[in-house]
């Protein structure tokens, strides 16, 4: 028996299917974001996993939570494993949130380890113990075109100058609504403390290999120096803006 329901609730009705189908569908898309985030940072890790296993045998393979080690002497390369990031990543109001998503992040960074004696750890002139930045999965170049972005942030004072002797900078930070004000110049003592840059393309996979394998070499043989770094004005970016 057909039951005749008030069409405001037949309506509801409706629109409950409606709203539980594109649930569904955004679930369906975040899962497929996850896997090709997962798929494309192992192929832009693999060549510096390889050309470290070829130059450096002695190399010891480490893993701490969700992290992987490459350590060679006091030198230490480390990265993450791609994690998905929420619709609601930036949970930031609407005039500050950057004008992209971002499906997944992840990081990489170089370490200058000290000896078991706790001796070492950081260059003895400038104090430089290393340095981690953000991977983000993201189409912030390209409206829906999702890749795999780098950047890092820097910790100021209120005047805007550098911490003296930070041993870690840039950093590594996660979407949110920090990071939001900071993309979005809106001051506070968080920014933009590495160019915001594609790792799309040969000549940029190549590029990020040889800058990170670079750094990692300094690091074993503690000749690790991050050079001046200053904050970096996000407006010079050329990620999408609405």
């Amino acid at each position: 028996m057909k039951i005749e329901i008030d069409s405001a609730l037949a309506e509801r009705l409706a629109a409950g299917h409606r709203a539980e189908a594109a649930r569904r569908r955004a679930a369906d898309t975040a899962g497929a974001r996850a896997s090709e985030a997962t798929e494309a940072l192992e192929a832009l890790l693999h060549p510096i996993r390889e050309a470290i296993l070829g130059y450096c045998p002695s190399v010891r393979f480490l893993q701490e939570a969700d992290t992987r080690i490459a350590k060679v002497g006091p030198g230490a390369l480390l990265w993450t494993w791609a994690v998905p990031v929420g619709p609601d990543g930036w949970c930031c109001e609407p005039d500050v949130r950057p004008a992209f998503d971002v499906a997944a992040h992840a990081e990489i960074g170089v370490k200058v380890l000290g000896d078991a004696d706790g001796n070492g750890g950081a260059d003895h002139q400038t104090g430089d113990r290393g340095r981690i930045h953000s991977l983000w999965y993201c189409d912030a170049f390209e409206a829906g075109r999702f890749e795999w972005a780098e950047t890092g942030f820097v910790v100021t004072k209120e005047d805007g100058s550098m911490f003296p002797g930070e041993g870690i900078a840039p950093s590594a930070r996660a979407p949110g609504p920090r990071v939001a004000a900071a993309l979005a110049a809106r001051g506070g003592t968080l920014q933009l403390g590495y160019p915001f840059i594609a790792l799309s393309g040969e000549d940029a996979r190549v590029e990020f290999a040889e800058r990170w394998l670079s750094w990692f070499a300094d690091a074993i043989l503690g000749e690790f120096r991050r050079g001046m770094l200053a904050p970096i004005d996000p407006q010079l970016g050329d990620w999408r803006r609405d």
